[in-house]
């Protein structure tokens, strides 16, 4: 899948947050959709201009920029991080 085709950013809209094509439905949006229990059908029936490759191009882009994320923190603050956890041990 080509990213850049279905995931825009674009510092005038949506203060430059990823969208899906340019539509003011940022990936973040998507993904709190699914994250509360939405089925690609909800989604889909709910926003009728979204197209079932604008939502797994979400979660690949998330799935992506986390790995980049994750990288960059130490081993022992990754657990915290998986749990939602923000408190030292």
């Amino acid at each position: 899948m080509n990213l850049s085709e279905r995931i825009t950013v674009d510092p005038e809209q949506c203060g430059g947050k990823p969208c899906i094509r340019g539509i003011r439905i940022r990936v973040k949006d998507i993904l709190e959709m699914l994250g509360c229990g939405m089925t690609d059908a909800d989604i889909l029936n709910e926003f009728p201009y979204l197209e079932a490759a604008d939502l797994r191009a979400a979660q690949l882009y998330a799935a992506r920029q986390t790995d980049h994320v994750f990288d960059l923190l130490p081993p022992d603050a990754r657990d915290s991080v998986i749990c939602g956890l923000n408190q030292k041990n």
